[in-house]
């Protein structure tokens, strides 16, 4: 048994890959064996991954090395089932009594980055080999990857740029700058070595080309791949101070004198740096795609996709960070959506705190059909992109891993998982992963953006006053709705005034600040999805009370459906639906991880069982053609999706009161970041009495005049209740007085007794000292008397 130690990408992994050439060395990842099925002795018994490889192993003939690679962290717990294979004995005893030898020619051999939960057992009954970072460098990363290339004269210009650039770059990142989140040296090359990869094209970089264009994109690969993921809060922006060293060190490639380092990238045609301004397009709405497709970009949104597009024509896995409503998720997606149906399939997979590797290994799996022998990969010749969003959500255990992850890595490192039924290699071909991640999570901020003025129609805003109005409603939707405190509350109108006698101290005030300021598409009755303001609360309210009559007598009782019949309503049906869900309805946490992927995606991992899916699919088909596409499972999915978070729409009441809302925040962030929060307060008085008025209209049968009489009445009969109360309470007072004096004279007779009782003790006691005395001579005469018997 051997332990090989060392931090991420130190090269431990290639060390092991030498074993090949002695034999294929089987890969397990032991976070993950936990999680697949274990020995059990029941009526029939059942094996597990471990037990099941190491048998296999050991019935193998041949003298050849036979190695077992655990690669991955150690779980104490699962390793002490393994103190009979490390020690003297060599022999793995499993429940059914089976006893499976480490033979002479079998190996295990444990790839870890640290000893912290390592028991001493294991420690003490395997060898040690700790590869040292330091000792290696980034030397062989760089020096293999440079092998690789085909063209001479690149291979020499970059060995010089390499050894020019990387030192005083790793040198200066070790303390003086800020990262989002704690970066390897290692990895920080690595990235380097993947933008040159898809930078360094024949296109770019012709075989004759002059060491100075190498340099030009050999600086901007080092820009992004060294500052990419530099810090910035209000105090200090460490992109802007990486710019700035970056500038005073290296002179030798000139940067444009306006901005920083990251604002520009290199133009195919001139070989230039150019501004990334000059690549974002202007903006057109599409009023035929629904208000969430829309997608604005910007400087930074462009910059991001141009990596994005680099990174997925080389089969490289992305991941963006960022914190909440940064737009990550709508960047990737909008990426994503645009590539072409007929090369590429997209899998949504929406982490939470509840999700381990065998639910994330049952998402992967979906998409997936066997090839030959143990290969799987998407259909077709399709390329398969996995879609992570929120990574970081899964649950870390006491001893610091996050399962999900560690499945990710071992397919990421090996291509390959196994099943969890029949404990066999399934090696997973043409995937590949891209991800967002919140290096804050449970930090949530509001999005800032308008986005009802995109509803604004000439009919809506015929005059500049009706625009301002407009702005004024929907500020106070996005930003007013939410305030809890009743300072913020009441100050916000304040501000409002302030701002328009800055900027619009042209129009009238009174006018600008008519209340009622609503904007609604019902505004003009239900049915008539138009935009337009409220005329007045009546009117309004009018509106709201047809509504609900009507629903009312349709649905005469509100049930929480199951939700699988809401997407049914929803995509199939294309009925406008509405999931409400309220805190006591939550029997479980674990029905959060539902709400949390229908926000997040739309899709929900189980939902529809095979058949269930197949009539949805067929019932779909004859749309997706009248929509001109071919109707394939994928677009026939898509499109029922896509069509159920358009008509879905969830509700959701939570109380705020305690620690549960803030913990369901950070453990199923869709809560937070794909909803729009609307904070209640408590009902004013005139509400109240506006409820109470119509509770009061709609009661039939009953006259004014009618109650006064009753209440006349009842008054009477009341005084005479009262009167006869008095009478009672009268007599009641005599009888207590009378108790009372009775009551004084038992008292009184009481003590009498008590005396007289003391007297009779005292002379029983007198009594019983004298016969004590006497008694000595009344047995004297008693002896005496028998004597004269005799």
């Amino acid at each position: 048994m051997y332990l090989i130690i060392g931090p991420v990408l130190t090269n431990s992994h290639l060390f092991l890959k030498q074993l090949n050439s002695v034999t294929l060395p089987l890969y397990i990842n032991p976070s993950i064996v936990p999680t697949l099925p274990r020995e059990t002795l029941s009526a029939v018994c059942t094996y597990g991954l471990f037990s099941t490889i190491m048998r296999d192993l050991a019935n193998i003939s041949h003298d050849g090395p036979k190695w077992i690679v655990l690669d991955g962290d150690i779980d104490p717990m699962w390793i002490e089932s393994l103190n009979t294979v490390m020690d003297d004995n060599k022999v793995l005893t499993l429940a059914s009594n089976e006893r499976i030898p480490l033979n002479p020619t079998m190996r295990l051999l444990f790839e870890i980055s640290h000893l912290r939960t390592a028991t001493p057992a294991t420690v003490s009954r395997a060898g040690i080999l700790y590869i040292n970072p330091a000792d290696l460098g980034w030397n062989p990363v760089v020096a293999s990857w440079i092998e690789s290339r085909e063209v001479q004269s690149e291979k020499a210009n970059l060995l010089i740029l390499f050894d020019k650039y990387l030192p005083t770059c790793l040198e200066k990142l070790r303390t003086g700058f800020k990262m989002i989140t704690p970066i390897p040296e290692i990895t920080m090359v690595q990235t380097v070595l993947h933008l040159m990869e898809c930078l360094l094209t024949p296109i770019n970089t012709p075989a004759d080309s002059p060491k100075e264009l190498y340099e030009l994109y050999f600086v901007f690969t080092c820009v992004w791949g060294f500052g990419g993921t530099m810090f910035q809060d209000q105090l200090v922006d460490y992109r802007v101070e990486f710019s700035k060293w970056w500038v005073n060190e290296f002179k030798s490639v000139k940067f444009p004198s306006q901005g920083t380092v990251f604002d520009y990238y290199i133009d195919s045609e001139s070989k230039r740096f150019m501004p990334w301004t000059d690549k974002v397009p202007p903006f057109e709405l599409d009023s035929d795609l629904p208000l969430q497709a829309a997608f604005v970009h910007t400087t930074e949104t462009i910059r991001l996709r141009y990596f994005i597009d680099l990174m997925l024509d080389i089969g490289r896995p992305i991941m963006l960070s960022g914190n909440a409503g940064t737009g990550k998720s709508v960047l990737m997606w909008e990426k994503l959506n645009s590539l072409n149906i007929e090369d590429y399939l997209v899998q949504a997979v929406p982490f939470n705190f509840y999700t381990n590797s065998a639910m994330l290994q049952a998402v992967l799996e979906k998409p997936l059909e066997k090839k030959t022998g143990r290969n799987f990969g998407p259909p077709g010749i399709k390329k398969l992109i996995y879609f992570i969003d929120d990574m970081n959500m899964p649950e870390v255990d006491k001893y610091g891993t996050v399962a999900p992850h560690t499945l990710i890595r071992q397919h990421l490192d090996h291509g390959h998982w196994y099943d969890k039924v029949k404990l066999t290699l399934k090696d997973i071909h043409n995937c590949q992963y891209v991800a967002c991640m919140n290096p804050t999570a449970g930090s949530f901020t509001i999005d800032s953006r308008l986005q009802g003025l995109l509803f604004a129609t000439t009919e809506c805003a015929k005059t500049a006053q009706d625009l301002v109005r407009l702005l004024l409603h929907e500020s106070s939707r996005v930003y007013g709705d939410k305030f809890v405190d009743e300072h913020d509350t009441e100050n916000f109108p304040k501000h409002q005034h302030f701002i328009c006698q800055k900027f619009f101290q042209d129009m009238d005030e009174s006018a600008l600040f008519e209340k009622p300021n609503i904007f609604c598409h019902f505004a003009s009755g239900i049915g008539d999805p138009k935009y337009l303001p409220v005329k007045n609360w009546g009117s309004l309210n009018k509106i709201l009370v047809e509504a609900l009559d009507s629903y009312n007598e349709i649905n005469a009782v509100m049930n929480l459906v199951d939700l699988g019949a809401q997407y049914i309503n929803a995509g199939v049906k294309n009925h406008g639906t509405v999931f409400m869900m309220t805190d006591s309805q939550v029997a479980e946490e674990m029905f959060l991880v539902l709400i949390n992927d229908l926000l997040a995606s739309g899709e929900i991992p189980g939902l529809f069982q095979d058949d269930e899916l197949e009539n949805i699919i067929g019932a779909m088909r004859n749309e997706v053609k009248l929509l001109g596409l071919q109707d394939t499972k994928e677009n026939c999915w898509k499109f029922f999706i896509d069509r159920v978070r358009r008509q879905l729409k969830v509700v959701l009441c939570f109380s705020p009161v305690g620690s549960i809302l803030r913990v369901r925040a950070r453990k199923f962030p869709a809560l937070v970041n794909c909803t729009s929060i609307d904070w209640f307060h408590e009902w004013p008085e005139e509400a109240l009495v506006s409820v109470s008025k119509r509770f009061l209209e709609e009661t039939e049968g009953i006259e004014v005049d009618d109650l006064k009489s009753k209440l006349a009445i009842q008054e009477v009969e009341l005084q005479q209740k009262n009167e006869d109360a008095d009478k009672l309470i009268k007599v009641v007072g005599q009888q207590t007085e009378i108790v009372t004096k009775n009551k004084r004279i038992a008292d009184e007779e009481e003590k009498k007794v008590q005396i007289i009782n003391e007297n009779v003790r005292e002379k029983q006691q007198s009594c019983e000292e004298d016969l004590a005395k006497a008694e000595p001579a009344l047995i004297a005469a008693q002896e005496a008397l028998n004597t004269l018997n005799k």
